[in-house]
């Protein structure tokens, strides 16, 4: 069933629409690895790292053949710690060879980091917290992409934000069977608002952008969505 909009509702659609910008923002978990300057933190990373993964169901072994192993893992940090005794009991040339096996661990980590990054790539939604339980660290880093073709629902039932590719003005066209097409007012953004539309209908919108001095270029594709 159709409802008219009140002014109010359709001066907040126009607020939406408004900021709706041809650009979309999107997270990106970028893993990383914190070495710290103290020898006794460079000393517990690696084992911090080798609990959190220890068991991880996230990261189940065998690794990659390219990726260091647990055991390989186990077997660096045993050898740091031999050293780093050695630097206590003032062996001859133990700083420099505790320097060297901890260089090894990171070395380690930094395979690791690599197949961390691949999982985390392929479940953005859970990345976050995935990298969190892997000892690694992480930064978000925020990817701009320009707007794709596409509609977007309004806090108003019935009616879309409709999305255009680019910026500039459109001119748009709306319709349910492609034969019987309803033309929109032009926009002088990539943007616009849809009438109110019968709900579980299928639906099908295009544009196409008004370039200067009247130039008008081709239709896009239809672009179909179902209203909810």
């Amino acid at each position: 069933m159709k409802t008219k909009l009140t002014v109010l509702q359709r001066c907040i659609i126009v607020i939406l629409a408004i900021g709706s910008r041809p650009i979309v923002v999107i997270k990106h978990i970028v893993v990383t690895l914190k070495w710290p300057r103290k020898v006794l933190d460079k000393i517990a990373k690696p084992k911090e790292i080798q609990t959190k993964m220890n068991g991880n169901p996230n990261f189940p072994v065998p690794y990659p053949a390219n990726v260091c192993s647990p055991a390989q893992l186990n077997t660096d940090i045993a050898a740091v710690d031999t050293a780093q005794a050695n630097v206590k009991n003032g062996v001859k040339g133990a700083v420099q060879d505790r320097n060297a096996k901890m260089k090894k661990t990171k070395a380690d980590l930094e395979s690791m980091k690599t197949m961390v990054q691949l999982k985390a790539d392929s479940d953005p939604a859970n990345a976050e917290s995935m990298v969190t339980g892997t000892g690694f660290d992480y930064k978000k880093v925020f990817i701009r992409q320009k707007q794709k073709l596409g509609v977007k629902r309004s806090n108003v039932s019935g009616v879309y934000i409709l999305l255009a590719e680019g910026s500039g003005e459109h001119e748009w066209q709306i319709t349910n069977d492609k034969v019987n097409i309803t033309t929109l007012p032009a926009t002088s953004a990539a943007h616009t608002l849809s009438p109110v539309l019968t709900l579980k209908q299928t639906y099908y919108m295009r544009n196409r952008k008004v370039g200067k001095k009247g130039v008008v270029y081709d239709w896009s594709s239809w672009f179909e969505f179902i209203v909810t």
